[in-house]
């Protein structure tokens, strides 16, 4: 899939104040007017449960008799939940994830509760959800299966799973269940859906991985260009190209330079500066 964004992702971001609600229903949306669309979960879990519950529908916001509200259910052939699937882009865990959910799926039979995040989030809401299982003393089985960069497997009991896995991998595997040709729309409808998610990952904030803490050359690097800022703006003066008479250094959240005038007081006023803005930008 592309990074292009989307119309729908770039209205979403400004006018829904909870995005997962939306990319929810898009999901959903998609997942029920594809002719495989039911299987893009349970799929994941054919490598360890060869007789996974085959899913026959979705609904989203189902409330359960605990008050807990899933994002999406997935029942079988007798209505039963077999997969819960929670949608997440940088919003913290509500009190019912995961220990309000895991009792939802049934304890006869094979079941999963899947947590679907941004590619950055995964190994850290991975361990935020580890430590509150196993935190809770109610699975003592609960261990890790199976790691990758885009998706985890996690066993709680016997037959029930957990899983954390990454938008970007849910859309890809669901765009190759989708039919080019008789199910042209949804492709269309999947591509405002990566819009959406594109925009996301690039607005969240990314957790400081293990290899970023200990790197002093990060900020010693963005030193230098404040040094090299400085640098600039004394060549330029001494050779009578800029002054910086009335003006001073600046600073914002998103920038740090200095404003300078070039030729004389207030002909042409212009900004050096390190814009981390334009840096996450452009690169």
């Amino acid at each position: 899939m592309d990074n292009l964004s989307s119309l729908f992702g770039h209205l979403a971001t400004r006018f829904a104040s909870h995005p997962e609600n939306l990319a929810t229903e898009a999901l959903l949306y998609i997942v029920k007017n594809t002719n495989l669309g039911n299987s893009l979960f349970t799929s994941y879990m054919s490598k360890f449960e060869n007789d996974f519950p085959e899913v026959t529908r979705f609904s989203s916001q189902v409330v359960s008799q605990e008050n807990a509200i899933p994002d999406m259910v997935g029942t079988d052939k007798t209505g039963s939940p077999v997969i819960i699937v929670e949608n997440k882009f940088w919003a913290e865990l509500t009190p019912n994830q995961p220990l309000g959910y895991l009792p939802l799926l049934p304890n006869n039979g094979a079941s999963a509760l899947c947590f679907v995040c941004p590619q950055e989030r995964i190994h850290v809401l991975n361990g935020e959800l580890n430590r509150l299982v196993e935190g809770s003393g109610q699975y003592p089985k609960y261990e890790n299966i199976q790691k990758s960069d885009n998706i985890i497997f996690n066993r709680v009991t016997d037959q029930k799973y957990l899983l954390v896995t990454s938008w970007r991998k849910v859309l890809v595997d669901l765009k190759n269940l989708i039919d080019p040709i008789k199910e042209r729309s949804q492709l269309d409808d999947l591509h405002q859906l990566n819009g959406l998610c594109e925009e996301m990952d690039q607005q969240g904030f990314f957790p400081l991985r293990e290899h970023e803490i200990g790197n002093l050359e990060i900020p010693k690097r963005i030193l230098n260009y404040l040094d090299l800022i400085d640098a600039i703006y004394e060549e330029l003066r001494i050779q009578e190209i800029a002054t910086g008479e009335g003006l001073q250094k600046a600073s914002t959240g998103k920038w740090s330079g200095r404003y300078i005038n070039f030729r004389k007081k207030g002909e042409y006023i212009s900004r050096i500066a390190l814009d981390f803005k334009c840096w996450q930008k452009f690169g």
